[in-house]
């Protein structure tokens, strides 16, 4: 079983990022956490990891230390870690890359912190920049998959579209209204007329009606997979 060494994941986005991936995707893992609040932390990292950091994978004989290295080393075993689509799976991979190693700014004046909420007195133009950029990104992200009343199509890196041809499906059913990844690879997608799930290489498989989400006569309007495996609709 891997062993997977972090810092507290309410402070620190590196160790909250494999740890988060290990559990979206249902691998089994032990989590060992170590503090880094105190002047002996160091020396602790040191003992575990060669650059004397954390997140650390441990697979038996094998050390991987770096977040994004963990990832890469988790993709070579499992699937869903990334796109199978070659365009998607670049994209994917240039934007873990560049919120890896971006955004300096926001990091130094916006600290991560899961349990505060602070208002900033200022936002110099430097920070500015920084929010600009990361809402382009996610706005990039969330335009790769668009949903019509004539089906569910693909925006390629381009600009040019395709339909795989699983999402011909979903040709004629009225309008697509959310769509979510389901952690393994595959996609849920709502219309108007119903939940579907789409498995990994597979083809679309009812799930249930508009009707039989929580609410009279409702349309799903935004899914969103959480890391224990189930999916919240609204």
């Amino acid at each position: 079983m891997y062993v997977l060494h972090i810092a507290n994941r309410n402070y620190s986005s590196w160790s909250l990022r494999p740890w988060l991936l290990l559990r979206m995707l249902g691998i089994p893992f032990e989590e060992r956490m170590v503090p880094f609040h105190d002047t002996a932390a160091w020396e602790r990292f040191r003992a575990l990891s060669p650059n004397a950091k954390v997140p650390l994978l441990v697979d038996g004989d094998t050390v991987v230390w770096e977040s994004l290295a963990i990832v890469e080393y988790l993709a070579e075993r499992h699937p869903g870690v990334w796109p199978d689509d070659p365009l998607a799976r670049a994209w994917a991979r240039s934007a873990a890359a560049e919120m890896h190693a971006g955004f300096g700014e926001l990091r130094t004046r916006c600290s991560m912190s899961c349990g505060q909420r602070v208002r900033l007195r200022e936002v110099p133009a430097s920070l500015q920049r920084d929010l600009d950029r990361l809402s382009a990104l996610w706005r990039d992200g969330q335009a790769t998959w668009i949903g019509t009343p004539h089906g569910l199509h693909r925006m390629r890196d381009d600009g040019t579209w395709d339909t795989p041809a699983w999402a011909e499906e979903f040709r004629g059913r009225r309008a697509v209204s959310a769509m979510s990844g389901d952690g393994q690879g595959g996609y849920w997608v709502a219309t108007t007329v119903g939940l579907w799930h789409v498995p990994r290489g597979g083809q679309p498989v009812a799930v249930g009606h508009g009707f039989d989400v929580p609410g009279p006569n409702s349309v799903i309007q935004a899914m969103l997979h959480d890391v224990d495996g189930g999916l919240w609709v609204g």
